[in-house]
């Protein structure tokens, strides 16, 4: 855009407020100037548009995007941008904490094989991995579709890291129950079910409901 000059923004401005001298005329008699002075108003009002005009110029230069680049938006952060791990996969990171303390190697687990198909019906989404993950404070997981199987699966040694399967979460009198079992090999298999409670925001395993089995 070429810059105009000293004259041609001079002419401009004239030809923009010359037809607006004639409204002094019009002005109720009292409030007429003594002493017309149609140079310097035209040249205040001049003054003003121009000053006006380059402001406005300015602020839309500033809030164009540059070459390449995407328009900028004036949304607001969500306040919940802090994401905070829902209950039901914090439920089901205590179950899995839990039935790993059931013959623990000294030196601990080097992982955990979970189900994604648990007994609840559907697999789990990936938000759900991603937070029951979280919630096992370091313990590295692997999803997997089904226990070893094959003729000779129950004769393979036991496993280094152990399978365990999730059931769906039941609600009840103020507490949640999950069935859970862990297996690392046809000899060393536990199937029982957690009764957790919550307490300060966090849900822990407070003991077993109903029967349970060990192969």
């Amino acid at each position: 855009m070429t810059k105009p000059t000293d004259d041609e923004i001079g002419r401009l401005l004239r030809e923009t407020f010359a037809d607006k001298e004639e409204l002094v005329e019009s002005l109720p008699e009292a409030s007429k100037p003594k002493h017309r002075r149609t140079g310097p108003i035209l040249l205040a009002a001049a003054s003003v548009a121009a000053v006006l005009g380059g402001i406005l110029y300015a602020a839309d230069r500033a809030n164009q995007p540059g070459p390449g680049q995407a328009q900028a938006t004036t949304t607001a952060p969500a306040l919940n941008d802090i994401y905070v791990l829902p209950d039901d996969q914090l439920i089901w990171a205590a179950a899995i904490k839990e039935i790993l303390t059931i013959e623990r190697p000294a030196a601990g687990w080097p992982g955990v094989n979970v189900l994604d198909v648990p007994t609840r019906g559907q697999p789990f989404t990936e938000q759900e991995k991603s937070g029951i993950g979280s919630g096992l404070s370091g313990v590295p997981v692997q999803w997997v579709r089904t226990l070893p199987t094959g003729a000779k699966a129950c004769e393979q040694p036991s496993v280094a890291k152990p399978y365990v399967t999730l059931g769906p979460i039941v609600s009840k009198d103020g507490h949640v129950e999950v069935a859970t079992s862990i297996w690392r090999g046809c000899l060393d298999a536990h199937w029982l079910t957690y009764r957790l409670d919550k307490k300060a925001d966090r849900w822990l395993v407070t003991g077993t409901v109903g029967p349970q089995a060990v192969s």
